[in-house]
């Protein structure tokens, strides 16, 4: 089985305060090849209603209220016309904010095959995704450890095995910045719990984990019931 597999990637960021936040898609993205946005925006007065793009086919998956960071994930299917457009998302008051945006192939081919965990955040020098559990059979995974901070801020340390497609990008204005950052891992296992990221200095921060099943992966509810209680160790009477 083969793993997911991130084949382009793109940052921008809106660095003047503004309802609309434009993210710049990866320049090859091919039809059927997953698009994952983890955005930061800015908010350091008051807290933003935040609408996704309303494109057809992005779905919202996270939207983390970090104090002074707004932390959120869309995702699509891609239909092989985003390549280095630019997708929108909206704000209800003006604020900056930052993109990081992954493509890739090899995977299941639709959202449910996407998961991403609860959240954390907190205000300290690690911010730390929490665990992510996956809800299919197959386990030959990828996974994305992200996060965002508030403003003067940078990565000086990845999470554990974290090392492909580290991406980190800010936007500042006024004083004001948002950072985004997120790095891949593709291991066999039904969950992953990554270590802490290490900024340089103590802000609030959102952060979250993302599992992207393989090609093939069967859903436990799409499981035979024979299949499942053999798995399970449960005998079934005639």
């Amino acid at each position: 089985m083969a793993f997911p597999a991130i084949t382009d990637t793109a940052t921008s960021e809106e660095d003047t305060a503004t309802l609309t936040h434009g993210m710049l898609m990866p320049t090859t993205i091919a039809s059927g090849n997953f698009i994952v946005a983890i955005c930061a925006v800015n908010s350091n007065n008051t807290d933003p209603i935040v609408t996704g793009p309303t494109d057809t086919g992005w779905a919202t998956i996270k939207l983390l209220d970090a104090r002074n960071t707004f932390y959120c994930v869309f995702v699509k299917v891609a239909d092989g016309t985003e390549g280095a457009t630019t997708v929108n998302f909206t704000t209800d008051i003006i604020e900056e904010s930052a993109h990081i945006v992954y493509t890739g192939d090899t995977w299941l081919g639709s959202l449910s095959g996407i998961v991403i965990s609860t959240g954390a955040s907190a205000n300290d020098l690690n911010p730390d995704p929490d665990i992510v559990n996956t809800t299919w059979e197959l386990n030959d995974n990828l996974f994305l450890a992200t996060c965002t901070a508030h403003r003067n801020n940078n990565i000086v340390a990845w999470p554990t095995n974290y090392t492909a497609n580290q991406l980190e990008n800010d936007a500042s204005s006024g004083g004001g910045l948002s950072l985004a950052a997120g790095a891949s891992y593709a291991v066999a296992a039904e969950a992953e719990d990554p270590s802490s990221f290490t900024l340089v200095e103590v802000r609030w921060w959102g952060a979250c984990t993302i599992a992207i099943a393989p090609a093939g992966a069967i859903f436990e509810t799409d499981i035979p019931q024979t299949k499942l209680s053999v798995s399970l160790g449960i005998g079934i009477g005639l």
